[in-house]
């Protein structure tokens, strides 16, 4: 991992070149104080289209449902090797063994 970080940064990094650097807010607020110093009337902007974020835990909470859901339209759970041999399943994890009845002798 730490040789692709240093690929990456040394893939990105370049000489910065203040003169193509373009400070938008800065020009904004440059803009702002013009117009206040010539006594126009500051109002501000409507928003802006919000950008396509997303939950990334809403996201993951709709991926687990989904699947969740899609698991039993389909055949029973899937247990590992271990469980079936077992006989242990989620539902039967917590509880305490059956007693077994005894014969009359």
């Amino acid at each position: 991992m730490l040789d692709l970080a240093k690929h990456i940064v040394q893939t990105k990094s370049s000489h910065f070149n203040p003169d193509k650097f373009e400070d938008r807010y800065e020009t904004a607020v440059r803009e702002v104080i013009k117009k206040k110093a010539a006594g126009h009337k500051i109002e501000p902007k409507a928003p802006q289209k919000p950008s396509n974020v997303i939950s990334l835990m809403d996201a993951l909470k709709k991926s687990i449902a989904a699947e969740r859901g899609h698991d039993r339209d389909e055949a029973p759970a899937r247990r590992s090797g271990s469980a079936k041999r077992s006989g242990v399943t989620k539902k039967s994890a917590g509880r305490k063994p059956a007693k077994k009845a005894r014969k009359a002798g």
